[in-house]
């Protein structure tokens, strides 16, 4: 199963975010993405949260910049950073080169 995503302007600002939809799993995802972010030497560290228990925020520093991944309720997972897209840009080109995933329109 290919995990599709949309790499979309996001609706509360002007900063992109990468949001997964029709997820069966949304943890299993967040495993592949921190899986994927071995090779950019990601440093995550989880972020508490007051909300549902199915939901957190992961905090990731890496060799292309730093985002977060936000695993919300009823299985969705967005990719966000506040500092710039660049970050996101470079994301959306590594998902490009693995199968697991597709773009979608």
């Amino acid at each position: 199963m290919k995990y599709k995503y949309k790499y979309r302007k996001s609706a509360h600002s002007e900063n992109f975010i990468i949001e997964f939809f029709q997820l069966d799993d949304a943890d299993d995802l967040v495993y592949t993405l921190l899986d994927l972010l071995r090779d950019i030497k990601a440093k995550v560290k989880r972020i508490p949260e007051n909300s549902f228990d199915d939901e957190y925020q992961l905090e990731v520093a890496t060799d292309i910049g730093k985002f977060r991944i936000s695993r919300q309720a009823f299985d969705g997972v967005l990719i966000f950073s506040e500092e710039n897209n660049t970050v996101l840009e470079k994301l959306n080109a590594l998902f490009s080169h693995d199968v697991r995933f597709e773009r979608m329109q």
